[in-house]
């Protein structure tokens, strides 16, 4: 994966995961993006670290 594609992942996967912490649960959110981003850690912490944030923000 070349390193354009992995700021487009986590942005889709941000941009979704955190629509599902504010209508339904942050653990919906975080199962998801760990499905999603399971073969690249780096990303999976970004993303993780954007639905704490929006969930605190609420």
């Amino acid at each position: 994966m070349k390193e354009y594609s992995k700021l487009d992942v986590r942005a889709f996967v941000s941009r979704y995961a955190v629509w599902i912490a504010k209508t339904r649960t942050q653990d919906e959110a975080n199962v998801y993006a760990q499905k999603i981003l399971k073969e690249n850690p780096e990303i999976l912490n970004l993303v993780l670290e954007d639905i704490k944030l929006a969930v605190q923000g609420k």
